[in-house]
């Protein structure tokens, strides 16, 4: 059996503030280890029927993708080679998204639109350079916007259909 326990407030033994611990101690298999709770995946959704035919959602959710190595070597400085070269950070993401849904009784038609936006910290960017694959970390990387898409059943077999997005892009310092 896996046991998880969070801290008492304030009682973290490194001096963090309190939640950011996460004590795992896997019985008979492994010692406990500590885990940053910052890394974890935290999902949260809200979401109310309005009728039989519409429904409304509000989303949030915190990703994360662990750092580590770009494996190809000619990223490395020549003159002092070092493994730092090739390392790149852990990324996180916040994001939130809400939307809406309606769906006729019949099937006959559907509709659904949603916002968006997502923050990511120090994103992991990686990039082909004509000889070989590189990767860094970039501070910040926002993107937000809103995506439509509607259907219209004009007949058994046939469906005429749309769907949409328009985004925008932040990257680093970029405006």
């Amino acid at each position: 059996n896996n046991i998880f326990t969070l801290p008492e407030r304030g009682s973290s033994s490194d001096g963090s503030p309190s939640g950011e611990i996460v004590r795992a101690a896997w019985m008979n298999a492994m010692p406990t280890e500590t885990l940053q709770a910052a890394n974890a995946l935290l999902p949260a959704a809200l979401s109310n029927r309005f009728s039989d035919s519409w429904n409304g959602y509000f989303s949030y959710s915190r990703g994360y993708k662990a750092g580590g190595f770009q494996m190809d070597r000619s990223g490395m400085n020549p003159l002092m080679p070092s493994l730092t070269d090739l390392a790149f950070n852990e990324e996180t993401a916040d994001s939130f998204e809400g939307g809406i849904k309606g769906l006729a009784p019949d099937g006959g038609w559907r509709l659904s639109s949603a916002i968006f936006h997502t923050t990511f910290n120090d994103y992991q960017f990686s990039w082909f350079t004509g000889l070989n694959r590189r990767t860094t970390n970039v501070p910040e990387l926002v993107t937000k916007g809103v995506e439509l898409e509607a259907a219209y059943r004009l007949a058994p077999a046939l469906e005429l259909s749309f769907s949409g997005v328009y985004q925008e892009v932040q990257f680093g310092d970029s405006d």
